[in-house]
């Protein structure tokens, strides 16, 4: 391998997006062998009491308090993705400081999208005893992170540009694209009796997806809507892990 294939290895954005997901794919393929190593990852839950709106991901971490589990997914995110920055030659400070407000800023804005008052549906207000709710499930988060960016956009440009180092969607999105990918794998490993058929099928739905609907998609994204190579491939990649995930099921 060439310097210059070493080098694109480790400073592309897509390649570490690679990276970064299929690290995360080997850490949770710890639970095949019976370790549980991403099971303190932070659980947003629907509440009406605050204490009870965060616990970890895993009954086997049940008695870990859930700030603790946000702290520890905080360091972990910071960590892994700084390794990235890092390698990549963007501005760490800045990435840092960026990435911490960004974190911080979209989780709070999740735990209120988990308001039950907002989020809590029909079949569970008894539970909540509450009388009415808007009925919007957790997804909710992602309608009040998108309020607050717009707020920060267009009222607040100057925090907007320092925030640029961190803010990567293009990054996030691609690496979340390999994680889903590499969960199917997983989801297929833990239903043993039937290993054959599931593994079997899945790779039948992955040659279909891969070979068939992830072409047509970036042909059809790039030549009729004018996307990138950046937006294409990552676009293609999600719907053919759509069909995947479809089919698997």
């Amino acid at each position: 391998m060439s310097s210059t294939q070493r080098s694109s290895l480790l400073k592309s954005e897509d390649w570490w997006a690679v990276w970064l997901g299929l690290f995360i794919f080997l850490l949770g393929l710890g639970k095949l062998a019976g370790m549980d190593l991403l099971g303190w990852v932070v659980k947003t839950n629907i509440w009406t009491d605050l204490s009870k709106a965060l616990t970890p991901v895993s009954d086997a971490y049940k008695g870990m308090p859930g700030i603790l589990s946000l702290l520890l997914t905080y360091v972990f995110m910071l960590a892994v993705t700084t390794i990235g920055a890092a390698t990549m030659g963007w501005d760490l400070k800045r990435f840092m400081a960026g990435f911490t407000i960004i974190f911080w800023v979209t989780y709070a804005c999740w735990i209120c999208g988990n308001y039950a008052y907002i989020a809590a549906t029909p079949d569970v207000l008894a539970k909540f005893k509450i009388p009415w709710s808007l009925s919007l499930t957790g997804e909710a988060g992602f309608i009040v992170a998108l309020l607050v960016g717009l707020i920060l956009a267009n009222l607040f440009p100057g925090v907007t540009r320092f925030l640029q180092e961190a803010a990567r969607p293009e990054w996030f999105i691609k690496t979340a694209i390999v994680i889903l990918g590499a969960t199917i794998g997983i989801k297929a490993s833990e239903s043993i009796g039937l290993a054959g058929t599931v593994l079997f099928r899945g790779f039948c739905a992955i040659v279909e997806a891969y070979l068939i609907y992830w072409p047509i998609v970036y042909y059809i994204s790039r030549k009729y809507f004018r996307f990138t190579p950046e937006w294409a491939a990552p676009l293609a990649s999600g719907i053919s892990g759509t069909c995947i995930t479809k089919a698997d099921s």
